[in-house]
């Protein structure tokens, strides 16, 4: 949706209509690797806190139903690696104290509490995919060890995705994470250490939040607030205290995020970029 809002500013400063407020548009070169060094540094410059930013509308995906995706919060990346070591020999012997051994009761309880997630995914009905920020995703994707088949490994690791739901203490999720590693003897490694992850309260009586109300309306476009089941950017804003909701207009869309053939319905496109050239200005006038 980045090109709609060049569009939308375009349309805008071809206009001549003088704005209240500064716009900014953030073009970050590292969102899809973490953003770490693009807003996440961003956001600790000088530069940025001489912005005075105030309110941050950022990316949301097309919506498959009729309505729009509106996005205030979201899951936290919390990527761990779990690595045993132990007694190593020769194939045909029963070694015992192995690695594999110390790491199995490990993956078998993440995966079990995958099996917990997802059940309470299936429980969420015909728009699970839509709502599943509201649980916490759990993926095996790496599993490293050994070099020849007929040794036994000293070193076994394995590493899983997980995106924590904001409905979730992340303290306490990691440390059942940590304790289990204790547990079993294996070393427990959290790929992202970031805790923060604030939630954009929904505020009715604000300005910023009644432009967003106010434009829908005006282009009969209905929205329902989700927690992002990815990460964006805007996880960095929120850090600073600044409001941050994701947004997009694109309704009866696939979705089709990194998809072979991506793309987006002209039709929609277009009513994107009048949306945006409203909410936009509606903003920086509030």
């Amino acid at each position: 949706m980045w090109d709609s809002y060049l569009e939308a500013l375009r349309e805008i400063k071809n206009s001549g209509v003088q704005l209240r407020r500064n716009v900014y548009a953030v073009y970050a070169p590292d969102e899809e690797i973490g953003g770490k060094d693009g807003v996440g540094s961003l956001i600790e410059t000088k530069e940025f806190e001489e912005l005075n930013a105030g309110f941050d509308i950022d990316e949301s995906g097309p919506s498959p139903l009729p309505i729009a995706i509106l996005m205030t919060s979201e899951r936290l990346t919390t990527q761990v690696r779990f690595t045993a070591h132990g007694n190593t020999g020769h194939g045909s012997q029963f070694i015992e104290g192995t690695a594999i051994e110390k790491l199995l009761p490990v993956i078998n309880t993440v995966m079990a509490l995958r099996e917990q997630e997802y059940k309470k995914y299936n429980a969420l009905g015909e728009n699970r995919l839509a709502l599943q920020g509201q649980v916490t995703s759990v993926n095996l994707t790496m599993l490293e060890g050994g070099k020849q088949q007929n040794v036994v490994p000293a070193t076994f690791s394995v590493t899983f995705d997980i995106r924590v739901t904001p409905k979730q203490d992340i303290v306490e999720f990691k440390k059942m994470l940590s304790d289990l590693a204790e547990k079993h003897g294996v070393e427990c490694h959290f790929i992202n250490p970031e805790n923060r992850n604030p939630v954009t309260e929904w505020d009715s009586e604000s300005n910023f939040f009644k432009c967003i109300d106010n434009v829908c309306a005006k282009h009969n476009v209905t929205y329902k607030n989700i927690i992002c089941p990815g990460a964006t950017d805007a996880r960095y804003i929120r850090r600073k205290g600044i409001p941050a909701v994701g947004f997009c207009p694109l309704l009866g869309h696939p979705l089709l995020a990194h998809d072979h053939d991506e793309y987006v319905r002209e039709p929609e496109y277009l009513k994107a970029i009048r949306v945006y050239v409203d909410l936009i200005s509606e903003l920086a006038n509030a």
